[in-house]
C-alpha cells in the first residue's frame, strides 16, 4: 500500500511540474496571412513585412465590331464595277475590307502605395494584351509610372488631356476627336487647396507627331476616261515624312479644379517641329490650347453629368484629337515645307469641340450621348505641291460624329452594352476627287461589348 501511494504521488508530482512548465511556454499569436489596407479603398492589402498597400486588378473584354467600308462607295465617280474589280488598290474597292471584326483584350493592373513623410509614394502599371480578327497577340504598356508627393514620372496620360478621362464613350471603330494620348513624361503637380491644382510636365514629343510633308512627298495622279470616271490612280512617295530627330520635348501646363459640382481644366502645350533636312528652315514650334468643363447633374439622376471641351492648335493637330497622318484617308499633317531647300514652314491649323452627356436610368443601366466636331486647315502648299490644286482641292476638311452608348451592369464589375456611331466628313473643294479617300463621305459603325473588371 505504501509502495502504491508512493508511485501515485510521484506521478502526480511529475504531472504538476509538467503542467507548470507548459503554462510558462509562450502562446503563438494568430497568423494574419493577408492584412487588409482600407486607407485607399477596397481591394488593397499590406504586402507582408511592409507598410506598402497593394491592389492587384484586371479586366477581360470581348467585342464584336462593325464598320461600313473604308473606301468602297465613297467616290460617286467610281462605278460599282470599278469598286469590285480593283479591290485592295488605292483607287477603291471594298471586297477585301473586313466589315465585321472581333477583339479580345486582357488587362493586368498593379497599384502599390506607401505613406511617407514626404507624401504618398505610388507605383502603378497597366498592361494590355490584345488580339484582333486575323491578327496575333499584341502587348500595350498603357501605364507605368511612379508618383512621389507631387512628382509623376513614367508613362501615363498627357497632362494636356481632359475629355478622355470621362466615362460614357467607348471608342467605336470610328472614334471622335478625343485626345487620350499615353506618353512618357516627368511632371509636378502643385496642390493649391480647395480642389485647385496646377501641373507642369515635360512630355515626349514623339508621341504627338503626325508628319511634316515637303514638295512631291506624296503624289496622286488620277486617270479619267471619256465619261469622266476615274479608271486608274498612280500614287508615289518620294519622302513621306520630313520629321527629324527629337530634340526638345513638349512642354505642357494645366490648371485644374475638382469640387462637388464637377471639375474644370485649362491647358497649353508647346510642340517642336524639326525637319530632317538641315538645309530647310530651322525648327519651328506649334502649340495647342484647351479648356474643358464637367458639371455633375444629380438633380436629374445620381451619377449624371455633362462634359464639354474645346481645343485649338497650330502645328500640333494631335492635341486636337486627330492622331494619325490621315483621318481614315483624309490628309492631316503638322506642317508643310514649301521648298526642298531653305523652304518656309506652313503649319496646319486644327480645332475641335467634344461633348458628352451621361444619364443613369438606374444603378445598373446608363446611356451616354457623345459627339465631336473638328476642322482642319491643311497648308495650301501641300495641295499645290502635290498636283491637287488643279482639281480644285485645297486640302482642308471638316468632320463631325455622334455616338450613342447603352450599358448594363447586372452585377458589380460586369458591363454588357452596345455603342453605335455615325461620322460625316466634308472635304473642301473635292468635287472631282483626286483619289477615292478624298471625297465627302459618311459612315456608320458599332460595337457590342462584354467586359468584366475586378
Amino acid at each position: 500500500m505504501k509502495i502504491k501511494s508512493l508511485v501515485l504521488g510521484s506521478a502526480a508530482a511529475v504531472l504538476a511540474v509538467t503542467g507548470a512548465q507548459a503554462a510558462d511556454l509562450p502562446i503563438a499569436e494568430p497568423v494574419e496571412y493577408v492584412r487588409i489596407c482600407d486607407t485607399y479603398g477596397n481591394g488593397f492589402f499590406y504586402i507582408p513585412g511592409t507598410e506598402t498597400c497593394l491592389r492587384i486588378g484586371g479586366r477581360v473584354r470581348a467585342e464584336l465590331r462593325y464598320s461600313e467600308p473604308d473606301f468602297g462607295g465613297r467616290n460617286p465617280l467610281l462605278n460599282a464595277a470599278f469598286n469590285d474589280q480593283l479591290a485592295g488598290t488605292t483607287g477603291g474597292g471594298n471586297r477585301d475590307e473586313n466589315h465585321t471584326t472581333t477583339r479580345a483584350r486582357a488587362f493586368l493592373r498593379a497599384d502599390a502605395r506607401t505613406q511617407t513623410e514626404y507624401g504618398l509614394l505610388r507605383t502603378y502599371f497597366d498592361i494590355w494584351w490584345t488580339i484582333n480578327s486575323g491578327g496575333t497577340v499584341g502587348t500595350t504598356m498603357w501605364d507605368a509610372f511612379v508618383q512621389f508627393g507631387g512628382f509623376t514620372a513614367g508613362r501615363t496620360g498627357s497632362f494636356f488631356d481632359y475629355f478622355a478621362n470621362t466615362a460614357g464613350h467607348w471608342g467605336a471603330p470610328r472614334d471622335g476627336a478625343y485626345s487620350s494620348t499615353r506618353t512618357n513624361l516627368f511632371a509636378y503637380t502643385f496642390a493649391l487647396g480647395n480642389g485647385l491644382s496646377a501641373s507642369l510636365a515635360i512630355e515626349d514629343g514623339t508621341f504627338r507627331r503626325t508628319v511634316i510633308y515637303g514638295p512631291g512627298a506624296n503624289t496622286f495622279t488620277p486617270t479619267f476616261n471619256a465619261a469622266g470616271v476615274i479608271t486608274a490612280i498612280t500614287r508615289a512617295f518620294t519622302h513621306p515624312d520630313w520629321y527629324g530627330g527629337h530634340v526638345v520635348p513638349d512642354v505642357v501646363a494645366n490648371v485644374r479644379i475638382d469640387q462637388g459640382w464637377g471639375n474644370a481644366q485649362i491647358a497649353a502645350a508647346l510642340h517642336q517641329l524639326r525637319p530632317t533636312n538641315a538645309t530647310t528652315q530651322n525648327s519651328r514650334y506649334g502649340y495647342a490650347l484647351m479648356a474643358g468643363l464637367q458639371v455633375n447633374l444629380p438633380m436629374i439622376a445620381a451619377g449624371d453629368y455633362i462634359t464639354v471641351q474645346g481645343v485649338y492648335s497650330e502645328g500640333a493637330p494631335h492635341y486636337a484629337g486627330i492622331t494619325n497622318g490621315s483621318w481614315h484617308g483624309v490628309p492631316i499633317m503638322d506642317a508643310y515645307i514649301t521648298a526642298a531647300a531653305g523652304g518656309a514652314f506652313q503649319l496646319t491649323t486644327a480645332w475641335s469641340i467634344a461633348a458628352s452627356f451621361v444619364h443613369n436610368w438606374s444603378p445598373v443601366f446608363y446611356t451616354a450621348i457623345s459627339g465631336t466636331y473638328f476642322n482642319v486647315d491643311n497648308p495650301a502648299g501641300w495641295a499645290a505641291g502635290n498636283g491637287m490644286a488643279g482639281l480644285g482641292f485645297n486640302g482642308d476638311w471638316t468632320a463631325w460624329n455622334v455616338f450613342l452608348t447603352n450599358a448594363w451592369t447586372p452585377v458589380a464589375g460586369l458591363v454588357i452594352g452596345v455603342e453605335v456611331g455615325y461620322e460625316n466628313v466634308d472635304v473642301n473643294g473635292a468635287g472631282n476627287c483626286a483619289f477615292n479617300a478624298l471625297c465627302d463621305y459618311d459612315v456608320w459603325s458599332g460595337v457590342f461589348r462584354v467586359q468584366r473588371t475586378w
